[in-house]
């Protein structure tokens, strides 16, 4: 079995287009298509990713010293692999449907 962390733990990856998520995926035998909703975030050459037990975990933005949340860890096909970025929600996507749900 696998040891999850008592601490929270966070990684910085860069947010990648979606074109070039699904060529990766495609170069390693995966077939993906990254919708509207969805965005990819990761390294090219692996080494740090979101994994299994992140799920619904935040991908988070900070610009003008606030922070943002802009994706939900979702899927990925394995962990810090090279060409296999995690897969999140576009909450942008949704942000009308968050809103209306959180306020009733």
């Amino acid at each position: 079995s696998r040891l999850r962390p008592k601490t929270l733990q966070a990684v910085d990856v860069p947010v990648i287009e979606s074109r070039d998520c699904e060529g990766w995926h495609k170069g390693k035998g995966i077939n993906v298509i990254i919708y509207d909703e969805m965005m990819c975030a990761g390294y090219q050459y692996g080494g740090k990713d979101s994994c299994q037990g992140d799920s619904g975990g935040p991908l988070m933005l900070q610009k003008g010293g606030r922070w943002f949340l802009i994706g939900i860890v979702s899927a990925g096909y394995s962990c810090a692999q090279r060409q296999q970025p995690g897969i999140y929600h576009r909450v942008a996507y949704t942000s009308d449907w968050i809103s209306y749900a959180a306020n009733g």
